[in-house]
């Protein structure tokens, strides 16, 4: 029997004369030490002090064991350390290109204008498929980036959206049959939440995850801040000729308000006051009339 301390051994594996076991007796780590039976001497053969020597095995000519997510040998004869480069090879089939159906992973659609065809985004790619019969066309196929909030404009000439291939979000516009994206000069700073087209489509108005509402003239590229928000944008919706943008604007107190914003004067004007909570908004087709949604309910608090 080995006279021992307090420290820790184990896995004792026999080898000529010694014995060979991994402790922390000196270190603190656990270690491969010998012990000599004859001359009842111990020796400590690693002196790792970063990691455990662990699961160690031995054939009586070298020792296998495992090390900070590593293998290692120790030639007994030579006292040698070395690391076992593993390779596992195999036919890698989840690398292989394959078909995927990717309807389950539809996370943006837009309706093109004549109701033939649909833009969607699934699986980080944009493509536009057909409402009945007819091809679908995948309009980036780009692996490693991801495209989102797909819209598309009035006219059924292009489609906006969201990447970031650049490494940023960016918003950019394709043509419907696909070609060549271009991408709407924005801060990289701004992460956009929503896209809409003016009806004409040569404006983009879209909305930031900093409750910011903005307007991006496509033809100059010039851009203005229309409104910013404290607690939501709740969407927003053109006039039929372009000249107006509805939308609701939260309040002190909390309660959404109607608004609407003239594009060319750039003034805005209070539809309602506040004083119930309104949360969406929407022009009529004609132009003539805004439907709200509104919370009239009226609750008592008694004290």
């Amino acid at each position: 029997e080995m006279a021992t301390g307090r420290e820790q051994n184990y896995f004792p594996m026999w080898a000529g004369s010694a014995v060979y076991y991994v402790s922390d007796v000196n270190q603190g780590t656990l270690n491969l030490y010998k012990y000599d039976v004859r001359s009842k001497s111990k020796t400590q053969v690693t002196r790792f002090d970063d990691a455990d020597v662990r699961w160690p095995s031995t054939d009586g000519r070298t020792i296998v064991f495992e090390r900070n997510g590593r293998m290692y040998t120790f030639n007994i004869a030579s006292g040698s350390v070395t690391e076992v480069k593993v390779q596992v090879v195999s036919d890698q089939l989840r690398r292989r290109p394959y078909f995927r159906n990717v309807a389950q992973f539809i996370d943006g659609v837009s309706i093109s204008p004549s109701g033939a065809r649909l833009a969607v985004t699934a699986r980080g790619d944009l493509f536009t498929v057909p409402a009945t019969n007819g091809e679908t066309r995948n309009l980036s196929n780009t692996p490693g980036a991801r495209e989102e909030l797909p819209t598309w404009s009035p006219d059924g000439q292009e489609i906006a959206f969201v990447s970031d291939k650049s490494g940023v979000r960016k918003i950019y516009r394709v043509p419907q049959m696909g070609g060549e994206w271009k991408m709407l000069e924005t801060p990289d700073t701004e992460s956009v939440a929503g896209l809409t087209y003016s009806p004409d489509s040569k404006k983009l108005g879209y909305f930031t995850d900093d409750l910011e509402a903005f307007i991006v003239d496509l033809e100059s590229g010039a851009r203005k801040l229309v409104w910013k928000d404290t607690q939501g944008i709740a969407g927003a919706d053109w006039s039929k000729d372009g000249k107006w943008i509805t939308y609701i604007k939260t309040h002190p107190s909390l309660f959404g308000a109607v608004y609407l914003y003239d594009v060319e004067k750039d003034v805005h004007h209070m539809v309602t006051d506040g004083y119930f909570n309104d949360s969406s908004v929407a022009f009529d087709l004609n132009g003539k009339y805004l439907y709200i949604v509104r919370d009239n309910g009226v609750m008592l608090c008694l004290d």
